[in-house]
């Protein structure tokens, strides 16, 4: 997938997140049907590693442990367990609830939690189409996940004519409905966050190729179809491996240093821990991220120093197309920078050379080298102006 390709490249959390969300499916899976005491010790623990890499990655896997425990339960191999292996297994689960609740609110985890949840604005309104239909059709459109959504979807068909149901797909399935529910209901639509569908539909999609084609009967066949399916994933994943120094750089563009140390300026210069509600208006393009960027950035020091902010952080490209976008015309585009100008706090500019602004006050200004994709290198002012 480019998605995985991209980001294992970047060292990105949504990896060792997925292995670990599908490790805690697998002892799931195999301590619905045996009922062993270790599956279910190595699934809490995995689902809880889960959510400390990544916290969305986590957030779906508890879902999907909530929605499976109550089936794990109500099973045949559970109720045939003596009432001392089902107190085992319930302190099992009750010890992780346990240390989750402790971590949350004991170590005080829970405002970076929903911080984190909240780092990319909503996009789209929750019933649009738009948004209903975002990451459907980022599956279909990606290089090779339109194939695991055919072998997925003919699979289940199979199932569900023949009558016949692989048992330990029951976690991965609701994994993938989970997921698609919680990216849609949160409405931040972005290809990263859709990242956390894939796990559960290759798994589906593997089942699905079992079905579809391991079990012809005919053995020139049956290795014909899987010779002529691995074909087919290698030549759809080529367009991967020319794209991907294109996805890297686009992708890696906010990690460059000169993005780092602008906010990090930024952050010492405001002192934002020391006011409880801060407006800044960011003027320049600084990355792909600009406003919601740096709105999460000086959260974080807030919740670092134990300050509860609210910082809203307007940039250019809101300020003139609005979130979720829209045409605007130039007169309505003006008057929306001007009003913002107007209730800011802060105004932040970056820009080729600090200046002096009528109504403005500037407090400090530093040189920063920013690179950009297919461009040379550019050295930007970032420029911070207080209110008069």
């Amino acid at each position: 997938d480019a998605l995985y390709t991209v980001y294992a490249g970047l060292a990105m959390l949504e990896l060792p997140a997925a292995a670990l969300a599908l490790a805690g499916l697998l002892f799931l899976g195999r301590a619905w049907r045996n009922a062993n005491l270790y599956d279910h010790l190595l699934a809490v623990l995995f689902g809880g590693l889960s959510l400390l890499t990544k916290y969305n990655f986590g957030l779906v896997t508890l879902v999907t442990y909530g929605v499976c425990l109550p089936l794990v339960w109500c099973d045949q191999s559970h109720q045939n367990l003596s009432p001392r292996k089902k107190g085992v297994v319930l302190g099992i689960w009750l010890s992780g609830l346990l240390a989750l609740l402790v971590w949350f609110w004991g170590l005080d985890q829970w405002p970076w939690f929903f911080n984190y949840s909240m780092a990319q604005p909503t996009q789209y309104g929750l019933w649009t189409s738009a948004n209903l239909l975002y990451y459907p059709r980022m599956l279909w459109s990606q290089s090779t996940n339109w194939l695991a959504v055919l072998l997925a979807g003919g699979g289940l068909i199979i199932m569900l004519v023949q009558r016949r149901y692989l048992f330990r797909l029951t976690p991965y399935i609701i994994y993938f409905a989970a997921s698609l529910l919680v990216l849609t209901v949160k409405t931040q639509n972005g290809l990263r966050f859709g990242m956390m569908l894939l796990p559960g539909l290759w798994i589906t999609a593997g089942a699905g190729a079992h079905f579809i084609f391991g079990e012809q009967k005919i053995p020139w066949l049956r290795r014909t179809s899987i010779a002529a399916l691995l074909s087919v994933l290698i030549i759809a994943s080529f367009s991967n491996l020319r794209s991907l120094m294109s996805q890297l750089f686009a992708s890696h563009e906010n990690a460059k240093n000169g993005v780092e140390m602008a906010y990090e300026y930024i952050e010492n210069v405001l002192e934002i821990g020391k006011e409880s509600e801060v407006f800044i208006v960011m003027q320049g393009r600084s990355d792909q991220w600009s406003g919601p960027a740096l709105g999460f950035n000086l959260q974080a020091g807030c919740i670092s120093n134990r300050k509860y902010c609210t910082i809203r952080v307007l940039d250019t490209r809101e300020l003139r197309r609005g979130w979720p976008e829209q045409v605007y015309p130039e007169a309505v585009q003006q008057m929306r920078v001007q009003q913002a100008l107007e209730e800011a706090d802060y105004l932040i500019q970056f820009t080729d050379a600090a200046a002096q602004l009528e109504g403005w006050i500037l407090i400090s200004a530093h040189e920063f080298l920013f690179e950009r994709q297919g461009k040379k290198p550019a050295t930007r002012t970032v420029a911070i102006y207080v209110h008069e």
